[in-house]
């Protein structure tokens, strides 16, 4: 879940996430700030998560990565990425499959579109060419930019979840702006990884107006490493 422009905002996000959350193994928070995972960890959610020491600091806020306490920690080692990139990289082994998960918070704007895929490119430079990967997070991509991932020897290794729903609403800044949307978030894993799952949250109806509690959807998805 994303941090939220509007203040007032901050107890109704921290409620829906506690209320999504279930069993998974990892929450990844951008646009996250310190106030706001200390916040979120005073809630019930602390019984259940333990939040990584590390962060990543990108244009919107930190990332930060909450980790299910069933989880071996000794098993968890953050990657540091050594040149400047708005992403906080982690290798983890679970059941003796090694995988790397990405929360990322790409470059903002349509200009910035080469920056975007030289952030992803250097990402996957830090992970093994036959290793697991997992991208997620605002990726601020538009349509056109990930074309070439529908080829199978596309150059990051990775295939799109494939949902097109949008995740993303100007109605949130300006209410007269319905219409305005975008799919900026995304989820990205390589090819020997399966999606079983793909849900968004944090839109509502109430008598059939649209709430949102950010400008940005959450993504919730369970995925198979094979």
């Amino acid at each position: 879940m994303f941090r939220p422009d509007k203040p007032e905002l901050k107890n109704k996000i921290i409620n829906e996430i506690n209320q999504q959350v279930s069993n998974e193994d990892f929450i990844i928070l951008i646009e996250s700030s310190f106030e706001f995972v200390n916040d979120l960890l005073r809630t019930e959610l602390k019984n259940k998560y333990n939040l990584l020491s590390d962060f990543a600091l990108s244009h919107g806020g930190l990332i930060h990565i909450l980790y299910n306490r069933n989880l071996n920690e000794s098993n968890l080692q953050r990657i540091e990425i050594t040149i400047d990139n708005p992403t906080l990289l982690i290798r983890y082994v679970k059941d003796n499959i090694v995988f790397y998960l990405a929360g990322c918070h790409l470059a903002p704007f349509a200009e910035n579109s080469q920056r975007r895929i030289e952030e992803l490119l250097i990402v996957r430079t830090m992970v093994p060419e036959n290793e697991h990967l997992i991208l997620i997070g605002d990726m601020n991509i538009r349509e056109k930019e990930t074309k070439f991932l529908e080829k199978s020897d596309n150059i990051l290794g990775v295939v799109d979840s494939g949902d097109k729903r949008k995740t993303w609403y100007r109605y949130f800044f300006e209410p007269d702006n319905i219409n305005i949307t975008s799919r900026f978030d995304r989820l990205f894993f390589s090819k020997n990884i399966s999606l079983d799952r793909f849900e968004l949250f944090g839109k509502k109806y109430n008598n059939k107006k649209m709430e949102l509690l950010s400008d940005h959807l959450a993504i919730k998805a369970q995925v198979n490493i094979n």
